[in-house]
């Protein structure tokens, strides 16, 4: 009987190690998750950032395309105006 009670005894104890064991492993993979999930975010947000910054580019690019052009376009009608 004192043997199959410290058996019961030793059993339990192994089984709360055991979850132990399994808790912590499901916090490391928790962590882990979160942490790859904050990657990801940021790799988001950084891609985000670099299309904004080109259409930015792509702005500024096309309002200089456009005054230059209307800079042109202005010469092109006074030199008409001058030669009439």
């Amino acid at each position: 009987m004192l043997q199959s009670l410290s058996s019961y005894i030793q059993n339990i104890m192994q089984e709360k190690k055991q979850r132990e064991k399994k808790a912590e492993c499901q916090k490391r993979v928790d962590t882990l998750q979160a942490e790859k999930d904050l990657l990801r975010l940021e790799k988001l947000k950084l891609k985000a950032q670099k299309t904004r910054q080109a259409r930015i580019r792509i702005n500024e690019f096309s309002a200089s395309q456009t005054a230059e052009e209307k800079i042109a376009l202005s010469r092109r009608e006074w030199r008409k105006m001058l030669i009439n």
